[in-house]
């Protein structure tokens, strides 16, 4: 069992990964993020939603704030802290509190990144979860 997430790609995002220049600084400021999809479980599929932001320093270290509902259970405004790591092809990963793992594909300004999620299940009664989204930075502070 798992958990089914959809969102869109992110414009800009170059495919010839020889043209992008790209490091930790590439990811600084406030980027906001959606998703949606089905929590899939022992006890059936559920639809699920989350929506939140990140602050990227800069330097490698982040921190925010999501809302999640799945299965009509809400859980809201839940602050979080972690790192990340961005190669100078514009691919990367981060961790939140040493237990969620992504994969990130950040265009080469910095504007935007896409992520999915790459770990084993967080949500409850989930036994893997399966989650991508998009983010666009909404500040550069």
């Amino acid at each position: 069992m798992g958990f089914v997430s959809s969102a869109s790609a992110a414009p800009g995002h170059t495919s010839d990964k020889t043209a992008a220049s790209c490091s930790l600084a590439t990811l600084h400021g406030t980027y906001l993020f959606n998703g949606d999809g089905t929590a899939l479980t022992d006890t059936g599929d559920h639809p699920m939603a989350y929506a939140g932001s990140f602050y990227f320093n800069g330097d490698g270290d982040l921190n925010g704030y999501i809302s999640t509902s799945v299965n009509g259970s809400v859980d809201r405004d839940l602050s979080y802290t972690g790192t990340y790591a961005v190669a100078a092809n514009c691919t990367g990963t981060f961790t939140i509190a040493n237990i969620i793992f992504d994969d990130l594909f950040a265009a080469p300004s910095g504007d935007e990144f896409t992520f999915i999620q790459t770990d084993e299940a967080t949500y409850p009664g989930s036994d893997q979860d399966v989650s991508a989204a998009s983010a666009q930075r909404v500040a550069r502070n």
